[in-house]
């Protein structure tokens, strides 16, 4: 695996900043920027985060949440919007 950390605080950012602008609340927001941050720290020098990319990322298969957590909404929702 590579990481490369190139460019990954602006991913982080960049990507909060969208998901807010499009009427995420911060917890989604920083779900989303962390998922896309992830992405671009596997690849090699500055890199980007395509919306494809952070979809097939939330539709891997993931524990189940424990009955004490709530379910947020896929990130990805607004920022479609």
């Amino acid at each position: 695996s590579v990481y490369d950390v190139t460019g990954a605080g602006d991913t982080a950012l960049a990507t909060f900043a969208a998901a807010m602008a499009s009427g995420s609340d911060h917890e989604a927001a920083a779900r989303v920027a962390n998922v896309a941050d992830g992405i671009v720290v596997g690849k090699r020098g500055t890199a980007t985060a395509t919306i494809d990319e952070i979809r097939e990322h939330n539709e891997e298969p993931r524990h189940r949440p424990s009955p004490s957590r709530k379910t947020l909404p896929s990130p990805t929702t607004s920022i479609e919007q």
